[in-house]
């Protein structure tokens, strides 16, 4: 019969409970009750020590954080100190630098001189080797004049 519904159940579907079964069911619900009180117990402490631990982690991050700023600060103030540094490094190279061109080009204006005073030297010097020649050879015509001829 399709689609007929059944109303009655059956009598062994149905049973009787002794107040024993009734206590033994309780009993299993109690056990159970406290079986899950036991293990929700563990878990608060796992998460308790999970808490402690993380909060200890958390301090030790803040200290290494600290520490970190600490040296990140003294390096930055390094840094500071090595840019102002070489920016003082730098203008004295500039100075040095004109003073070296400054010299270099009295070194040369002194060397110009000296080559003029060489040259004026070198043209008396001439000069004079050219008279002593011309006073030599006069020389040997007078005296080639002389001895006869």
């Amino acid at each position: 019969m399709i689609g007929e519904k059944e109303t009655t159940e059956p009598q062994a579907l149905v049973a009787a409970e002794t107040p024993q079964d009734q206590f033994e069911r309780l009993r299993k619900v109690l056990d159970e009750v406290q079986t899950n009180q036991a293990e929700h117990a563990a878990h608060l402490d796992r998460l308790e020590h999970r808490t402690d631990a993380l909060r200890a982690n958390s301090a030790a991050n803040r200290l290494l954080t600290s520490k970190n700023a600490e040296q990140l600060n003294a390096l930055a103030q390094e840094a500071k100190e090595l840019r102002s540094n070489a920016a003082q490094a730098e203008r004295e190279i500039d100075r040095l630098t004109a003073q070296t061109k400054t010299a270099a080009e009295e070194l040369w204006a002194q060397i110009e001189r000296i080559d003029d005073k060489i040259i004026k030297v070198l043209s008396t010097a001439i000069g004079a080797m050219r008279y002593r020649r011309m006073v030599g050879n006069l020389f040997r015509r007078v005296a080639d004049l002389v001895d006869g001829g």
